[in-house]
C-alpha cells in the first residue's frame, strides 16, 4: 500500500476528505485547524518521548533550501546539540483524549532562542505554538506526503497495526536555516464527517 504523492495527486485523492487534503496541503500548523474541526475545542499535545542528541543532525536539517533533504553540506554534519521528539495531538479532557495526529521531529538546537529551546526541551508545546508566541517567522517546505501503514504508530492513535495512514513530511525554516523537520501521520479514517 506504500504509495508518494505529489501536491496535485493529494488534492484529488479520492480516497481523502476535504478536510484531510487541507491538513496535508497546508503551509501552517495543524493544530489551529484540528481546533477549529472539533469545534473550537482545545487541542492539546502529548509528548510520547524526547531524545537530546549530541551528534550530527539527520540530513534533512542540513540541506540547503530547495535541495534534496538528504544532500547535506559537509561543513554542517559537524557535531551539533538536536532533539528528537515524538507526540501525539488530541482533543478532549487528559484522562479520554481522543488521539488525532502523531508528529514525529526532529530540531537543531543552535540557533532557537533560549525561550523556544526551553519550550521544546521542557513542554509539550508545539514548536508552532513556540514560534507564534514569539512572533517568529517560519516557513514550512513540505518534502512529501504519503499514503502508508505503520504498526507503532497506528497503535499510538489507537487502530489497529494494518490501519492505512496519511502523512505529510515538512522542514520547517527560520532565517534561512532548516531549524526542524516533522512528520504528521493520522487515520485514513479519521475526519470525515
Amino acid at each position: 500500500m506504500p504509495q508518494t504523492l505529489t501536491r496535485d495527486e493529494v488534492a484529488r485523492h479520492p480516497d481523502l476528505s476535504l478536510f484531510q487534503k487541507v491538513l496535508l496541503l497546508t503551509d501552517g500548523s495543524v493544530t489551529e485547524m484540528l481546533s477549529v474541526y472539533h469545534g473550537g475545542r482545545p487541542i492539546s499535545a502529548r509528548k510520547l518521548g524526547q531524545w537530546l542528541h549530541e551528534d550530527a543532525p539527520p540530513a534533512v536539517l542540513l540541506a540547503a533550501p530547495g535541495t534534496d533533504a538528504t544532500a547535506a553540506t559537509p561543513a554542517l554534519q559537524a557535531p551539533n546539540p538536536w532533539l528528537e521528539r515524538r507526540i501525539v495531538l488530541e482533543v478532549g479532557p487528559p484522562d479520554a483524549a481522543q488521539p488525532l495526529v502523531h508528529a514525529a521531529s526532529a530540531f537543531r538546537l543552535d540557533g532557537l532562542s533560549a525561550v523556544t529551546r526551553h519550550g521544546l526541551l521542557h513542554t509539550d508545546t508545539p514548536i508552532g505554538a513556540l514560534w507564534l508566541a514569539e512572533r517568529c517567522e517560519m516557513h514550512r517546505e513540505i518534502i512529501d506526503w504519503r499514503l502508508h501503514t505503520d504498526a507503532a504508530v497506528a497503535e499510538r492513535l489507537g487502530l489497529p497495526a494494518g490501519a492505512p495512514l496519511a502523512s505529510r513530511q515538512y522542514r520547517l525554516w527560520q532565517g534561512g536555516r532548516a531549524m526542524g523537520w516533522i512528520q504528521e501521520q493520522f487515520a485514513l479514517t479519521a475526519f470525515r464527517r
